[in-house]
């Protein structure tokens, strides 16, 4: 009676489960006794229990499949994890002796069927899980080519659109990735907006032989108001790698490269220490593979009695929407050992560009060195700053005589408003005669405003002709203009005021408001006694 009462509560038992199975598997199995001598000595597998929940999901939320039991070991050798890849993406995976987790997601909106599998004992029974579209997010993938060269940079893109700008959007590594395979992922997240692009750049191994090999796509994190998250995934590409081109030199650079190099200054001291600045600009190429490129083109940098030291790197990655970019600034020290011309020789960086499938080059033309002793730098320093000081002293000059020129041109031309020919021919003198005073002055440093001048407008002449040396035509006209002074204050003959204006302005017009070269020579050896004089 009690055997029977026992055997109709496990009926019904079972019979409830059964009946919850449209949303969770929670299935019990005794293990029957062995008959095979070979497992005589495993452990009995009691009490397995199989979960599988949620069966109804939306896009971004996970699934989990649980088994609890003893010794899983023996039950799960026979369990097609890899059949869950085709319409899901495994992001998860826990084992223990007693306990199995499995988390995947779905890949796309629809309804798929999980196979019905047997390993042993343990029975997985089929399932239909109903995947529905994300409301508040989209996620568009953008895989690589299946072919790819041996290390070559890939991109895989994904397009995000998410109904709140709130949301926090992130892009992860997958749950498994080869080793050989080095990820790179962008290092914040995306702009605070509605639609927003993300990439992962993943840098092929080098290889000698073509290869098959699974990539597993990055991960898309979309965080909601809620604190909870979303992961979408692409699915997997079976990718073929094949190597690169034969023509290609060993370690090759795969990828796009510019290079700038600093121009080298002209001349140099010998035995002093300088640097050289190159900057490269790499796409599609990491940090790594960029500084190993780098240094093969050092090694092409030998120059005799040129000692080249340690560079020193300084180095940008970033992750874009185009892929992989790479800033590098490369300082290179070097010495060169003896005086006399250096020559290096051409430098050539050469790099195999994937997009096209062609080797670029790029070439740096020699650049010549000359190197001078220290003593004989220093001593073209000083004479570039005694030169330096002696423009100075011109400058100053010619601006000072234009200025005097100028202001005894203007107070000439004043003299035509005179009441009279005798007080205009007055004033013309004094005007000449304070000009040459200032002359004077300019060109004797120990000569004072107040020491007299020529009273007689003959030496006035002889002084202004040996001064300035005046052309013929200028002569001439201050000759002219002279004579009539001379008649008018001295010889007491009357001359008109218009005769008086026109000999001004014929002398006028050939005064130049710049001064002559001789001039100029006058007054640096004038300068030259004047400084001897104060010694």
């Amino acid at each position: 009676m009690v055997m029977n009462a026992v055997n109709w509560l496990r009926v019904f038992c079972v019979g409830v489960m059964m009946s919850l199975g449209s949303q969770v598997w929670a299935v019990s199995y005794e293990q029957q006794p062995l008959s095979n001598r070979a497992f005589a000595e495993e452990k009995p597998v009691q009490g397995i229990q199989v979960k599988l929940r949620p069966r109804q999901v939306m896009m971004g939320q996970p699934i989990q499949l649980i088994i609890e039991g003893q010794n899983l070991h023996q039950v799960l050798k026979g369990v097609d994890i890899p059949s869950y890849r085709k319409d899901f993406a495994v992001d998860d995976l826990e084992q223990d002796e007693n306990r199995f987790r499995l988390t995947f997601y779905p890949l796309k909106p629809g309804e798929f069927v999980l196979q019905k599998q047997k390993s042993g004992e343990l029975t997985l029974p089929q399932a239909t899980i109903k995947v529905l579209p994300n409301p508040e997010a989209q996620v568009t993938w953008q895989a690589p080519a299946l072919e790819m060269l041996s290390k070559q940079m890939v991109k895989w893109q994904a397009q995000i659109e998410v109904a709140d700008p709130a949301y926090q959007v992130s892009l992860h590594a997958p749950h498994k990735l080869d080793e050989a395979i080095e990820l790179f992922l962008p290092k914040t997240a995306a702009s605070f907006s509605q639609l927003r692009q993300l990439t992962a750049s993943f840098q092929m191994p080098e290889i000698d032989q073509a290869a098959t090999f699974k990539l597993r796509s990055p991960v898309v994190h979309i965080k909601n108001r809620g604190n909870r998250v979303w992961k979408f995934f692409d699915a997997q590409q079976i990718m073929t790698l094949k190597p690169l081109p034969s023509f290609l030199p060993m370690g090759a650079s795969v990828g796009k490269i510019d290079w700038q190099a600093e121009s080298l200054p002209w001349f140099v001291e010998s035995q002093k220490l300088y640097y050289w600045t190159w900057r490269f600009q790499a796409a599609d190429m990491s940090e790594q593979a960029l500084k190993a490129t780098v240094y093969r083109l050092l090694q092409q940098l030998q120059a005799k009695d040129v000692a080249w030291l340690s560079e020193s790197f300084s180095a940008q990655q970033t992750v874009t929407d185009q892929g992989m970019r790479v800033e590098m600034q490369v300082q290179i020290p070097f010495r060169v050992e003896t005086s006399g011309r250096h020559v290096l020789q051409t430098l050539s960086l050469r790099y195999f560009n994937a997009d096209n499938a062609k080797v670029e080059q790029q070439n740096l033309a020699p650049q010549s060195l000359l190197a001078l002793p220290s003593w004989l730098i220093w001593l073209a320093q000083w004479l570039l700053l005694l030169l330096a000081l002696l423009g100075f002293f011109m400058l100053v000059f010619v601006g000072k005589q234009v200025w005097l020129n100028r202001r005894f041109k203007k107070a000439l031309k004043q003299t035509d408003k005179a009441q009279s020919s005798t007080l205009q021919a007055q004033q013309i003198w004094q005007q000449l005669q304070n000009w040459q005073a200032s002359q004077q002055a300019l060109m004797d440093k120990s000569f004072e405003l107040g020491q007299p001048h020529s009273q007689v407008a003959a030496l006035w002449l002889q002084w202004y002709q040996r001064l300035v040396q005046p052309r013929e035509a200028e002569n001439e006209a201050l000759q002219s203009l002279l004579r009539l002074i001379n008649e008018q204050l001295f010889a007491d003959k009357k001359i008109t005021q218009e005769a008086f204006s026109k000999a001004l302005h014929s002398w006028l017009k050939h005064l130049p408001l710049l001064p002559r070269k001789n001039l100029i020579s006058r007054y640096f050896k004038a300068y030259a006694q004047w400084l001897n004089w104060r010694r």
